[in-house]
C-alpha cells in the first residue's frame, strides 16, 4: 500500500512540475519570474574587452542612448532592461589576477560567483561570506546588495577591495576602498557606469559543518536571539501556516567531509513541495490543509547534518520552482516582532501563503545604498509561489505598510514598491548618491524609466 502511495505521489509530482513550469502565469504585469526574464535583445553587445566596453559607452553617449548592464537575470525587477543598448558581460569574465600574500583575487566583471569559488578553492583560499545561489555574476550579486547569513559579516559588497568603471565620458577609474567615491559606486545599482574589473577579498579555506533543525514558530522565536549570536551562519524558514521552522546552522569546524545525504530525496521534496503550491495556487481555499500537510511533517522539515567545504555549504542544494519574492532589511533588534505581525497578518486575512518566510543576518556598513547601512540587519524574506494580483498586494504591499515604523529596507533585487520620497528616508544618504550619479552621469546615460522613477532630483 505504502509502495502504491509513492508511486502515485511520484506521478503527481513530475505531472505538477510539467503543469507549473509551463502554465499561464498569474504574476501582476511588473513582475518578471527568475528565468523568464523579458530583457529587450535588439541591441544586445557582448564586448570581450575593456576597450570594446568603453567604445560602447562612448557610442552611448554620442547617440543619446540608454545603457543597461545585464548579468545572470536573477534579479526580479526590471533593473537591468534598457531602452537602448543592452551590455552583456558574458564574453569579459575570468580571473585576471590571484595575490596569495593579500588573499585577494581580482576577476573581471562577467564571473561567477561559481567560476571564483573554483578559482579561490584551486589556491587554498575561499570567500567569507557568500548567498545560497552561485549562478550569479559577481558585480550583479554585490550591486544589488546580495548577502548571506552571518551577523558577523557584511553584504557581498564589503568584501569589494577595489573595482575598476567606465563612466558616463568613457573615463576609466580605478576605486579603492579607502576613495571617497567607494561608498557610491560599490552598490550603485549599475547607475554611475560600467564596472569591468573588481579584486575582492578573501580568506583561507575553511570547512563548515551545517546542522538542521525543525521547531515550532515559537520556539523559534523565543531562542531567536541566543541562536543567532552562537553560530557564525545562521538562516531560518519559517511556513506561518504550520507554524514550523527550519533552522540551519553553519559553524566552522576541522572535520572530515561528509556531504548531505539523499540529495536525490531532497529535490524530489522540492518538487513536491512545488506541486503543493501549484494546487493552493489553483485551490486556495486548501492552503490551510496542504501547507501543514507538507511543511509541518517530517515528509519535508526533518533534522539533516552535513560538513563540507565552506561554498558547498553556503549553496543550498535544492532545486528552486519559480518564485517571485520581497525582502525587507530591519533592525535586528525588530525582527521578532516583524515576523509577530506577519503571522497575524496572514492567519486574519486568510491569505494563501504557499512558501516560506526566510530570516537571515547581516553586519553593517557604510555603504550609501545598502540595506544594512550603519544598521546591524534581519533580512525577511516573503516568497510566494505565482501568486494572484491581490494576493501579491496584499501579501507584500500591505504588509510592507504594517511594518513602516521599522523602517523597512528592500533588497534591490526582488520586488517593492517605493517612492523616491520614502527611499530618501530610508537612505541617509539617498541625496548625496543623486549628487554622485549627476556629477558622473549628468544624461543619465546608465538609468531606464523604472530607476528614474526612483533616483531623479
Amino acid at each position: 500500500m505504502r509502495g502504491a502511495l509513492f508511486l502515485l505521489t511520484c506521478l503527481l509530482v513530475l505531472l505538477a512540475w510539467k503543469l507549473s513550469s509551463n502554465g499561464r502565469d498569474h504574476s501582476p504585469p511588473i513582475i518578471i519570474f527568475e528565468g523568464s526574464h523579458a530583457f529587450n535583445l535588439t541591441n544586445l553587445r557582448t564586448p570581450s574587452s575593456r576597450e570594446e566596453i568603453v567604445d560602447i559607452v562612448n557610442e552611448a553617449r554620442r547617440n543619446g542612448r540608454k545603457l543597461r548592464v545585464v548579468g545572470s537575470g536573477h534579479s526580479i525587477l526590471p533593473l537591468a532592461i534598457s531602452e537602448g543598448i543592452t551590455l552583456s558581460l558574458n564574453k569579459y569574465r575570468g580571473v585576471v589576477r590571484v595575490d596569495l600574500g593579500a588573499k585577494q583575487i581580482t576577476v573581471k566583471a562577467g564571473a561567477t560567483l561559481k567560476e571564483i569559488n573554483t578559482a579561490l578553492d584551486s589556491h587554498g583560499l575561499a570567500l567569507g561570506v557568500l548567498s545560497c545561489i552561485s549562478w550569479q555574476t559577481i558585480v550583479g550579486a554585490f550591486m544589488t546588495g546580495t548577502h548571506g547569513a552571518a551577523i558577523n559579516h557584511g553584504n557581498l559588497a564589503t568584501l569589494v577591495v577595489s573595482l575598476e568603471m567606465v563612466t558616463a565620458n568613457g573615463e576609466v577609474l580605478r576605486i579603492n576602498r579607502d576613495d571617497e567615491l567607494y561608498n557610491a559606486a560599490v552598490m550603485s545599482l549599475g547607475m554611475l557606469g560600467v564596472i569591468t574589473e573588481v579584486t575582492i577579498q578573501a580568506e583561507d579555506a575553511f570547512t563548515l559543518r551545517e546542522e538542521v533543525t525543525v521547531l515550532t514558530l515559537q520556539e523559534c522565536m523565543n531562542q531567536f536571539h541566543n541562536m543567532t549570536m552562537s553560530h557564525d551562519n545562521i538562516k531560518m524558514w519559517i511556513d506561518v501556516v504550520s507554524n514550523s521552522c527550519l533552522v540551519s546552522s553553519a559553524d566552522k569546524v576541522k572535520d572530515h567531509l561528509r556531504p548531505f545525504p539523499n540529495l536525490w530525496w531532497l529535490n524530489l521534496k522540492m518538487h513536491m513541495f512545488e506541486m503543493t503550491q501549484w494546487i493552493i495556487t489553483m485551490f486556495p481555499q486548501l492552503t490551510g490543509q496542504l501547507m501543514p500537510s507538507i511543511i509541518g511533517t517530517p515528509l519535508f522539515f526533518q533534522p539533516n547534518s552535513r560538513v563540507g567545504k565552506s561554498y558547498e555549504i553556503f549553496n543550498v542544494p535544492f532545486y528552486e520552482s519559480p518564485q517571485t519574492q520581497q525582502e525587507l532589511a530591519l533592525d535586528i533588534k525588530d525582527c521578532v516582532k516583524s515576523v509577530e505581525i506577519l503571522h497575524q497578518f496572514v492567519h486574519s486575512n486568510k491569505i494563501p501563503v504557499n512558501s516560506f518566510i526566510e530570516l537571515r543576518l547581516v553586519n553593517s556598513d557604510k555603504i550609501w545604498l545598502s540595506p544594512n547601512y550603519n544598521r546591524n540587519s534581519c533580512h525577511l524574506t516573503q516568497i510566494i509561489y505565482r501568486p494572484s494580483t491581490e494576493t501579491f498586494n496584499q501579501y507584500f504591499y500591505n504588509y510592507f505598510d504594517l511594518i513602516t515604523a521599522f523602517h523597512p529596507r528592500p533588497h534591490w533585487g526582488k520586488n517593492f514598491n517605493l517612492t523616491k520620497s520614502y527611499l530618501s528616508v530610508l537612505y541617509p544618504k539617498y541625496e548625496d548618491f543623486i549628487v554622485t550619479k549627476h556629477h558622473l552621469d549628468p544624461s543619465g546615460i546608465f538609468t531606464n524609466s523604472f530607476l528614474e522613477s526612483l533616483f531623479t532630483n
